[in-house]
């Protein structure tokens, strides 16, 4: 079976014919762009560096063209996306850091959660890869359902993203 995906200029993404999507007539779009953002810290640069840089749309990963999130060198450096209300997620993809320093993402979990503190979640995987982590990062959550996505360090290191899309659909 062959699939479709079609990006409007929004940032969301319409699939069609894909399986793994709930059948041939199934869809989805990001249900991340442009939706508040958070992280445990924010690296002070002559650049911003804030969360919502990585709900922006832009996934080029390039430090300085100033559409990258960027966290203190911490221990356990998470960041988060508020999908505004339970929605089933479908798909998270991960775009890394291109420009250097993509070795950062490489013990991490991703987790979905209906709390903004992450006490309990319907979803979460660890990640240990090394030492050539992806550019881009596909997860299938298969239609978890949940508010929250955070994606978080398990270990002392800066945190750097390009871009998160949580493929799904409002409920």
């Amino acid at each position: 079976m062959s699939a479709f995906v079609a990006v409007k200029s929004d940032g969301s993404i319409r699939t069609w014919g894909d399986p793994s999507f709930g059948g041939a007539n199934a869809f989805g779009y990001n249900l991340a762009f442009g939706k508040p953002a958070m992280q445990s810290s924010t690296y002070t640069y002559s650049i911003p560096v804030a969360a919502g840089y990585a709900v922006d749309g832009n996934t080029d990963g390039k430090f300085l063209d100033g559409s990258v999130t960027h966290t203190n060198y911490e221990q356990g450096a998470w960041w988060q996306v508020d999908l505004g209300g339970k929605k089933k997620i479908n798909q998270i993809i991960i775009y890394n850091r291109t420009d250097c320093c993509a070795n950062r993402l490489s013990n991490y979990q991703v987790s979905i959660s209906n709390k903004a503190n992450f006490s309990t979640h319907v979803y979460q995987r660890g990640f240990h890869v090394t030492p050539n982590p992806k550019k881009i990062i596909q997860l299938k959550a298969s239609g978890k359902q949940g508010r929250y996505v955070r994606i978080q360090l398990l270990d002392k290191n800066y945190l750097s993203l390009a871009e998160v899309q949580v493929i799904g659909v409002d409920l």
